[in-house]
């Protein structure tokens, strides 16, 4: 079942990509983001129902039997053949191409956010079958991410025997190429001169918005299992599904137009990528709702001063706006829920300021200088500054690539020859550009508010956040364009104009992206210290039974070799262990290093009632925690000094290498000995 799991995985989506097409008049190249997300909604909804497992069994026969139902509908509805669908067969071959390269090259997790809460967090609904904010793991899951991305990796190796995180990457992919599936949905192979360079811009704008130099700074962007690029291809991706949609006249259904539950379906699955990008993905619904309600059924083709049909426009417009905060809100009902049964038994609940609150306090303090706090101050003036000088792209900072963006509308409206086409890129461009500035504000108060004050100081991962708003405002403003070149004026300006952008795009990457630091060519010498990991992470299994949390101690770690042995020891427990960095007495952190733990706080305790870490702090957490063993990868001299009376051979194993692991051996005094380690076998001759 090592690869059958995927193949009966995009079987499933394949028959309910058949479904949506034959039976519900979905264009073909549309039907492979809507089946994807069904699959996120169904599963994560079924996780938070605790029906996970169960859930996803009849979901797979749901789809086998739609796909049976299918070759006997003998309804046809006017739509052109598969065969001319260049979308559909892209998603298809793309799909199947990286499966083999993913399952050849077998890839893993390699950057710290997927061992801290990505790879970790599919790795826990694998392992449990159920969703992973209910597992038990050493640190909070409540404020964790969305469960979109994650339920889709599960469901793409349900039936596998054991947890691949090549699967995981593979799972992220699938989701990309079905967007850009989508973005080409309303050509045909005739129309190869449009759909070529659009597919190629889809393909490279990852890599050409969030990619600055192939020296300073490098990009797994395929082999990422990080959310904030696909939420801002998602954002991009709902807008061109509607666009494409639309510009096919949909066919009039008895109550909906064909293939508007295929809307509502991505756009619902949108707000399931990243809970900070939520109002990215409402912006996008914004902008859906607006051309529904200017330009929606009842349209006049020569003016606006008459809309008809103001009650279905109304209620299309609704309709999009509550898809994605529907199920935004279902989630965060449950995250709700789960906090307050921390807090109950006396564990941490929800720390952040409410949103209204925040914005509330944000707009006091920019109309009213006197009350600015010096850290609003600090991050409205910081976030302006790296407007314009923060390298986040490949052409530079956020000022070039809004300057690009606004230049690809303009040419889009301008080349337009349709006169609905050209108000709807207006329309289009106006709000998006209303949106990015709202964007800007929610992360400068995110900084100033929400975020840790050492993060706000230094903006961290500004590219990262702000990137998520560039890429779907740059697939849509390359979606009007590819548009408006289909009846362009004069001379096929705009068809030009996107073939010229599609060879600067392609240039671009080609320069600035290395292939050994891309989904191409990508180095096994990268994965050595993650492969040391999982190899030490195996010894240990095969060392001690699984029947006790594990302490870690790495003196020098600042929390990635903490959250790598938590991810690899699976299903074995770790505890907190301070998560990661250097254990010892306060006085010896004379540099105030802040991955530097000398206080903890007793179980039962209050915020400023917190201990020394010393010899008996130590001592007290090991048995208020209940750690069986230790777990001594990396040791210094404070440590041993400090703490090696908890040990009975004082640690000399840990220093010299022969010992990783210490079991409890007794209670009063607090004492572990050395496990040894398994022998290794002789090489054979």
């Amino acid at each position: 079942m090592q690869y059958l799991d995927v193949l009966l995985a995009l079987a499933a989506l394949l028959c309910l990509c058949r479904f949506f097409y034959k039976s519900c008049g979905m264009n073909a190249a549309l039907t492979p983001l809507a089946a994807i997300s069904a699959t996120m909604i169904w599963t994560s909804i079924a996780g938070v129902a605790g029906v996970l497992y169960p859930a996803v069994w009849a979901y797979y026969i749901l789809c086998f039997g739609l796909g049976i139902y299918t070759l006997f509908d003998k309804k046809t509805d006017g739509k052109r053949e598969v065969s001319d669908s260049p979308g559909f067969w892209f998603f298809l071959a793309a799909s199947l191409i990286c499966f083999v390269y993913f399952a050849v090259r077998k890839p893993i997790f390699s950057e710290w956010d997927e061992v801290s809460f990505w790879g970790t967090a599919a790795k826990l609904m694998k392992l449990n079958n159920s969703i992973y904010t209910t597992a038990e793991i050493a640190w909070d899951w409540i404020p964790s991410q969305m469960p979109g991305l994650i339920s889709f990796s599960y469901f793409l190796q349900f039936f596998g025997a054991v947890f691949a995180p090549w699967k995981v990457l593979l799972a992220y992919n699938i989701v990309f190429f079905a967007m850009f599936a989508a973005m080409i949905a309303c050509f045909n192979f005739k129309k190869y001169s449009i759909a070529l360079p659009v597919c190629v811009i889809g393909l490279l704008t990852p890599y050409f918005l969030t990619v600055y130099t192939r020296i300073i700074e490098t990009s797994h962007i395929y082999l990422c299992s990080y959310g904030d690029i696909p939420a801002g291809m998602m954002f991009g991706a709902v807008m061109c599904w509607y666009f494409a949609w639309r510009s096919g006249t949909p066919q009039p259904g008895k109550y909906l137009p064909r293939g508007f539950f295929g809307l509502l379906l991505v756009l619902a699955a949108s707000s399931l990528f990243k809970d900070n990008t939520f109002v990215v993905e409402l912006v996008g619904a914004g902008i859906i709702a607006a051309d529904f309600f200017f330009f929606g059924p009842g349209y006049g083709d020569k003016t606006l001063r008459r809309p008809k049909k103001w009650g279905m426009r109304i209620s299309y417009a609704l309709a999009c706006f509550a898809a994605p905060i529907v199920t935004y809100a279902v989630w965060n009902r449950h995250i709700a829920i789960l906090a307050r049964q921390r807090e109950a038994v006396g564990e941490t609940g929800s720390t952040s300021l409410p949103l209204t609150e925040v914005v509330r306090r944000g707009f006091m303090m920019l109309f009213a200088p006197e009350t600015r706090s010096e850290r609003f101050t600090h991050a409205l003036n910081s976030m302006g500054d790296a407007f314009f000088t923060s390298k986040l792209s490949a052409i530079g900072p956020g000022v070039v690539v809004t300057a690009v963006i606004l230049a690809i509308f303009l040419f889009a409206g301008i080349t337009a020859a349709d006169r609905l086409h050209r108000r709807r890129v207006w329309v289009a461009m106006g709000l998006s550009t209303c949106g990015f500035i709202g964007y800007y504000w929610v992360l400068t108060l995110s900084y100033a508010f929400i975020f840790r004050e050492m993060d706000a100081l230094g903006l961290a991962s500004y590219n990262r956040y702000v990137q998520s708003y560039y890429l779907g405002w740059f697939m849509l403003a390359v979606m009007m364009l590819a548009l408006s070149a289909r009846s362009s004026r004069p001379y096929g300006l705009a068809k030009g104009g996107l073939l010229a952008l599609s060879c600067a795009v392609l240039l671009c990457v080609a320069y600035l992206v290395n292939p050994r630091q891309s989904v191409l060519a990508y180095s096994d010498s990268h994965f050595y210290a993650w492969k040391r990991a999982q190899t030490t992470a195996q010894e240990i299994r095969d060392t001690i039974p699984n029947d006790g949390k594990i302490f870690y101690v790495r003196q020098t770690d600042n929390g990635l070799e903490f959250f790598k042995y938590c991810y690899e020891l699976l299903p074995y427990q770790m505890d907190l262990s301070f998560g990661g960095g250097e254990i010892g007495l306060p006085e010896n952190n004379v540099n105030g290093n802040i991955y530097y733990h000398d206080y903890y706080l007793p179980k039962g305790a209050k915020k400023g009632e917190e201990k020394p870490l010393d010899f008996e702090g130590l001592s007290n957490y090991l048995r208020e925690h209940e750690c069986k063993y230790i777990f001594t990868d990396q040791v210094d001299g404070q440590f041993c000094e400090v703490y090696g009376g908890l040990f009975t051979d004082d640690l000399e194993g840990a220093q010299d290498g022969s010992v990783l692991i210490y079991r409890r051996v007794s209670e009063s005094p607090l004492q572990y000995e050395p496990v040894p380690r398994p022998a290794k076998e002789a090489a054979a001759p």
